[in-house]
C-alpha cells in the first residue's frame, strides 16, 4: 500500500469513528492531534489510536491492553499482528468497554 493509500485508510476510520460516537451520543472527548487520536472519558482514561506511518501500521492502546494492526486487502481490514486473525473493530470495542463505552462496532468482526 502506497503512503497516500495508507493515509487516507487512516482518515476513514478516524472520520467513522468520530462519527458513530456523535450519533451514538457517547460522552466522551475525541480528538486529533498529529498523528494521535485519541478517546477521553471524564474520568479522564483513554483509548490511543496511532497512526504509524513508517510500518504502515494502526496502532491502539488502552488499559484493555496495546497492539499493532496492518491492513489486510484479502480481508478489507486492518488485523492483529500479533495473531494475524483479529480485527481491530473487535480491539477497539474492548478498549472502549474498558472507559464504559458500549460495544459500538460489533458488525464490522
Amino acid at each position: 500500500m502506497s503512503v497516500p493509500e495508507y493515509l487516507e485508510r487512516i482518515d476513514q476510520i478516524w472520520d467513522e469513528i468520530s462519527q458513530t460516537l456523535e450519533e451514538h451520543e457517547i460522552d466522551v472527548d475525541a480528538y486529533v492531534i498529529g498523528s494521535v487520536f485519541t478517546i477521553e472519558a471524564a474520568d479522564k482514561s483513554q483509548v490511543v489510536i496511532n497512526r504509524q506511518q513508517p510500518k504502515l501500521e494502526l496502532w491502539l492502546a488502552s488499559t484493555a491492553g496495546a497492539y499493532h494492526f496492518s491492513y489486510v486487502p484479502e480481508v478489507d481490514d486492518w488485523i492483529n499482528t500479533a495473531d494475524k486473525q483479529t480485527s481491530f473493530w473487535l480491539y477497539l470495542d474492548q478498549a472502549l468497554a474498558a472507559i464504559k463505552v458500549p460495544a459500538l462496532f460489533s458488525d464490522k468482526y
